[in-house]
């Protein structure tokens, strides 16, 4: 933009030209009705900042940043990008792997100053707040009514709007399914800038293509979140096993008596062993298998026979109690640790795909021999239930489907093109075997036969949404190109 905008408008100064001002609407008769100054801020530590993500795979071509603190600021932000032909990436925290919360050479649209959050509904169990607001902060103010959203992600400081933009799995995720199956409305600014309430009821059509949509249909402005009751404490058995098939046999036993509150499985490179193959003695890991489990309770903890019962582990590690705002918070100190060390600042080539359960069965020794030792001891699944999950999120067919995720904590440079290329030989084998991605993770280059893939069946109304909510392109970022 030029020192004087198109609108005869002036342009602020802040001692180093890096702030950029126009309004919306540009007809003066309208103007009455919005004070909102949009500001694109281009100053280099702000465009810097907005070209990059978490995974640090690949670099954004950011212009500039856009900060907007209430649903009218994005109505005029998403309006003046279509009078001007601006382009728009909705981000939060930034807590993607593959370039899905960066600009390909367009404005950042910043959602964390937009966060307010509304009274607890005691009555029907909800709480609204808007897409900048963290779980962490949701949390915080539901549980003073003993009360939490029905799952809540592993990272309590990402946004609502990013989470509910992905999918947003848990520890509970196998008793309430990922977070879009427990959204009871929302309102969202389309791409042409139109402001719309949807639910499972009202505007179904939007409601499913946002929820998991990854800003690509609408942006999130407020959503209305389900709560439950907890109780004050939660007892955790910590499990270790030897062999893979115990360990899933026992975790599809749980969810199907439904009497653990929360599990997680994890798996991990243990001793290495010289090995002979044919080209010589080579190491290779010994993989050992764990299995968090946990009960709520009041009072007296429930029995360890109870819970344990026709488990087959090969050991019980560890039995602990927590407050349950302490456990819900498990992984705080990993990632406090990551920001403290460079490991934040190194690349995070994250797999995140969804499997049919006897799909994880066959396929899981295979993966296992291909995982390079780089890629560290972060890997887990969930297990959750497929049914009333929004309409364009793509899951595996069948009743259940596991969340299957390697997650390196951080890749050394003098490694890093031979480990993503063994993770990358891991992710054609899931996905050759019917996986889909879950998109807040690395998924590799995408074309128009990839996202076919992905999508299958629901495909063409993927693209019809983009076509009827964003008709102009507004939204986009660097991990699409549909």
């Amino acid at each position: 933009m030029n020192e004087t905008t198109e609108r005869g408008e002036k342009r602020e100064q802040d001692g180093d030209n890096s702030i950029d001002s126009t309004f919306w609407p540009p007809n003066k008769a309208l103007r009455q009705d919005c004070s909102f100054k949009i500001k694109i801020d281009r100053s280099p530590n702000a465009v810097a900042e907005a070209s990059r993500d978490f995974g640090r795979l690949i670099s954004g071509r950011a212009e500039g940043v856009i900060a907007v603190t209430t649903p009218d600021e994005l109505v005029a932000t998403i309006r003046h990008a279509n009078s001007t032909g601006l382009s728009l990436t909705p981000c939060g925290t930034r807590a993607s792997c593959g370039g899905q919360s960066l600009p390909n050479g367009g404005l950042s649209l910043d959602m964390r100053n937009m966060n307010a959050l509304g009274p607890v509904d005691l009555q029907n169990a909800t709480i609204e707040c808007e897409s900048g607001a963290t779980l962490r902060a949701i949390s915080e103010a539901t549980l003073r009514h003993n009360m939490l959203p029905n799952i809540l992600s592993f990272n309590l400081d990402l946004t609502i709007g990013g989470i509910l933009s992905a999918g947003g799995f848990g520890a509970n995720c196998h008793r309430f399914g990922p977070m879009v199956a427990n959204v009871k409305s929302l309102d969202v600014v389309t791409g042409e800038g139109r402001r719309v309430h949807c639910s499972p009821e009202r505007e179904a059509a939007l409601f499913d293509a946002v929820l998991g949509g990854l800003g690509h249909c609408g942006v999130i402005a407020r959503a209305t979140l389900a709560l439950r009751k907890v109780r004050s404490k939660v007892r955790l058995w910590s499990l270790l096993y030897h062999r893979h098939e115990d360990w899933l046999d026992d975790q599809e036993s749980l969810i199907r008596s439904s009497r653990c509150d929360y599990m997680q499985g994890f798996f991990w490179a243990g001793p290495q062993l010289l090995r002979s193959t044919p080209t010589g003695f080579y190491p290779k890991a010994q993989w050992l298998y764990g299995l968090s489990i946990g009960s709520e309770y009041d009072g007296e903890a429930p029995d360890d026979d109870w819970m344990l019962a026709d488990l087959k582990p090969s050991g019980v590690l560890a039995v602990d109690d927590a407050d349950t705002a302490q456990f819900i918070d498990l992984y705080r100190d990993r990632f406090v640790q990551m920001r403290r060390t460079d490991a934040w600042q190194r690349r995070h080539p994250w797999i995140d795909c969804l499997l049919a359960p006897e799909v994880v069965r066959e396929i899981l020794p295979q993966v296992l021999e291909k995982l390079p030792r780089a890629a560290g001891d972060g890997h887990r699944l969930a297990w959750f239930p497929t049914k009333h999950l929004p309409g364009l999120f793509s899951v595996p067919a069948g009743d259940w489907a596991v969340a299957f995720a390697v997650l390196p904590t951080s890749i050394e440079e003098s490694v890093y093109e031979e480990t993503l290329a063994a993770l990358d030989q891991v992710r054609r084998m899931l996905w050759d075997r019917g996986g889909k991605a879950y998109l807040v993770g690395w998924f590799g280059p995408m074309d128009d036969a990839g996202w076919r893939r992905h999508y299958g069946e629901r495909y063409d109304a993927w693209i019809a949404a983009k076509q009827k909510y964003d008709p102009r392109r507004v939204l986009h970022s660097m991990a699409f190109s549909n």
